[in-house]
């Protein structure tokens, strides 16, 4: 599957990842905030997802 949309890189690796770890998005939102992603839920709990450009790796906050 295409990602399609990403703004940044940071975007785009987080997008990856959660397209990785099979995350149903349609289920959830996605706000960025420089290399952090909000993924956020309809109770509105909140995951934070950091891309680190030295490592090129995607972690949970």
């Amino acid at each position: 599957m295409a990602i399609k949309g990403a703004k940044s890189i940071a975007e785009y690796k987080i997008r990856q990842y959660l397209l990785q770890l099979e995350v149903p998005m349609e289920y959830f939102s996605l706000s960025m905030d420089g290399n952090k992603g909000i993924l956020t839920d309809a109770n509105n709990d909140t995951l934070i997802l950091i891309y680190d450009a030295e490592t090129k790796s995607v972690y949970e906050k």
